[in-house]
């Protein structure tokens, strides 16, 4: 469809209107970008995503998620919600990674963040993004003698180590 062709004039609300009609929009969808701003660390350093659109149009905006890594949800975090929301006329918006603190012995984990595509939207080259957590707990060593009368040669004393923790 299309404007007619004729002598007359238009007003923008006319030409919206007729755009509207049409199934034109009226608006170019914002791509949007995330990256990790923050690393999460035991007992409570929360990590930070932030999402980035290049356009605003004087409305919210939802953006689709999607979330995986090593970490485990509700055990090294608390759950992220499956999308974020940016505010009217904002140009970002956050995802905190409100880290749980325990008493395991481990590795660093991932929260790995990815745009998944939704309305009104395009996801940018920067798609998923990943927040890194540390823990604070220390592995356990532990030194006991299992030779209780040592003495000078010929009776050795023996102290076997053992690890509790990563790598151990």
């Amino acid at each position: 469809m299309g404007i007619p062709p004729g002598p007359w004039t238009y007003s923008r609300q006319m030409l919206c209107l007729v755009a509207l009609l049409s199934g034109f929009s009226l608006w170019a969808d914002a791509t949007v970008t995330i990256a990790a701003t923050t690393h999460g660390a035991e007992p409570s350093t929360n990590g930070l995503f932030t999402l980035t659109r290049d356009l605003t149009d004087g409305r919210a905006l939802v953006v689709n998620l999607t979330v995986a890594g090593t970490a485990t949800a509700e055990s090294d975090y608390t759950a992220l919600a499956a999308t974020a929301t940016f505010d009217a006329d904002s140009t970002t918006a956050t995802v905190t990674v409100s880290v749980l603190d325990d008493t395991e012995v481990e590795v660093v984990e991932t929260v790995i963040l990815t745009l998944s595509t939704g309305a009104g939207y395009t996801v940018g080259a920067a798609d998923n993004a990943t927040v890194t957590l540390s823990s604070d707990d220390l592995p356990v060593i532990t030194v006991a003698a299992t030779e209780a009368a040592a003495a000078a040669p010929p009776t050795n004393g023996r102290f076997p180590r053992t690890r509790k923790g990563p790598g151990g």
